[in-house]
């Protein structure tokens, strides 16, 4: 594989893209968290398709990701408390005032990955970029048109990379495209080593799509998320590579209001005893002209 000489990174058409990225492992610990306040295993309601995705993910993978030990999170009404937590881990995201009963979450991932065997620094053009001669598998898929390489890192993850002449996508559009592109891999040869670029990524990433997601706690009191920030960060070089972000969601709690159940149109009745089950004594059905007081019974 021989050098390439690139003066921007460029998407289809020419035209320079923004990088764009999804961390979706985060957003379940949030919700995850949640359920300190509402009680395990909520129904989330959806608003929009990234909800759905986001929940349907989150059910096939709950227990997998309240398992993960690179992943911290914290609920509390105490908002000072949950930016505390997220600052204290090097991310500057932080939510509006807020009292009880909303509260506040926020969940933190970091994942740093070494390549087997340290690779040699080197340049693509005027940008920094690591040479790995061993330790990578080159495959195809049906996919995308380029091929791909895999790298084995130290603790068993892997790395895949591949070139893109696609217009950045973003969100779940981006989860499912390298999904798609994982799951139809072939090995194939051809390759000995690679060569990519250095990366140094902190963004603040656009979940707002998030907020409106709801659902019901155990109390009954309905819990609608009302803030949703990200900050996002990615590293790689000749050592491996960190992945770092955090999610803090303000959720906004409905408080339980006891009231009278009114019956105010026509209505049934039936007067039954224990001792004679589905044997109702009386049974009726009223309207309005029906509805007088009948004086002394």
């Amino acid at each position: 594989m021989q050098d390439i000489k690139v003066d921007r990174l460029r998407g289809s058409g020419g035209k320079a893209t923004k990088s764009e990225s999804v961390c979706a492992v985060p957003m379940f610990g949030c919700l995850l968290a949640s359920e300190a306040f509402l009680g395990k295993n909520r129904v989330w309601r959806t608003q929009n398709a990234d909800q759905r995705i986001l929940v349907e993910l989150l059910d096939g993978h709950r227990h997998h990701v309240a398992k993960l030990p690179e992943l911290e999170s914290i609920a509390a009404y105490d908002v000072a408390a949950v930016n505390a937590f997220i600052a204290k881990r090097d991310f500057r995201i932080a939510l509006p005032p807020s009292q009880p009963p909303d509260f506040n979450v926020a969940s933190v991932m970091k994942v740093k990955v070494e390549w087997q065997i340290r690779g040699q620094v080197t340049e693509i053009g005027k940008f920094p970029a690591v040479r790995l001669e061993r330790g990578c598998e080159f495959f195809t898929s049906i996919e995308c048109p380029h091929p791909v390489v895999g790298i084995t890192t130290k603790n068993g993850d892997r790395v895949f990379m591949t070139v893109s002449d696609e217009e950045a996508p973003s969100g779940f559009t981006l989860f499912n495209r390298v999904r798609s592109i994982e799951e139809t891999l072939r090995q194939t040869k051809g390759y000995k080593g690679a060569i990519f670029p250095m990366i140094q990524y902190d963004e603040e990433v656009d979940i707002s799509w998030v907020t409106g997601l709801a659902t019901t706690g155990e109390d009954g009191a309905v819990a609608i998320i009302k803030h949703a920030l990200q900050q996002t960060k990615f590293r790689m070089n000749d050592v491996g590579a960190i992945v770092e972000s955090a999610v803090a969601m303000g959720v906004l709690r409905s408080v339980v209001m006891e009231r009278p159940l009114i019956i105010d149109r026509p209505f049934l009745l039936w007067l039954s005893r224990p001792s004679m089950p589905q044997l109702p004594l009386f049974a009726g059905w009223f309207n309005e002209d029906d509805w007088k007081n009948p004086g002394a019974l």
